[in-house]
């Protein structure tokens, strides 16, 4: 972040990092089922430790886990412009963190179940 932009971001009232980089990466990749089951799986294994390294090929990044996070869970059926009928599961995590990135504490567990 330039000194504009973070001078900005102070007078903007904007939460920054220590560092003054927030995080973004994003990635897409078409993955066969079982590919996608081994990457749940490394993730699965990842939150148990409480730490998970994400990367989009090109930036990674180290992500500190909080013993409780926010999970938000969708299914939803849409119509695209063709007609074609595109089905979408999510599966979202969530968490506040400090000025230094580490994870603050979440909430409380709710009844979220995948069988």
């Amino acid at each position: 972040m330039t000194q504009a932009q973070t001078s900005q971001a102070q007078a903007n009232n904007t939460p920054q990092l220590a560092g003054g980089q927030l995080l973004n990466i994003k990635a897409k990749e078409t993955m066969s089922r079982e590919q996608l089951a081994d990457l749940l799986e490394g993730l699965a294994q990842r939150i148990r430790t409480g730490e998970a390294t994400v990367s989009d090929g090109v930036t990674a990044e180290t992500l500190q886990l909080p013993h409780t996070l926010k999970v938000e869970l969708e299914a939803k059926d849409v119509t695209r412009r063709s007609g074609r009928i595109k089905r979408e599961f999510e599966l979202e995590m969530e968490w506040y963190v400090d000025a230094h990135g580490q994870p603050e504490q979440g909430t409380k567990p709710t009844g979220i179940l995948i069988s």
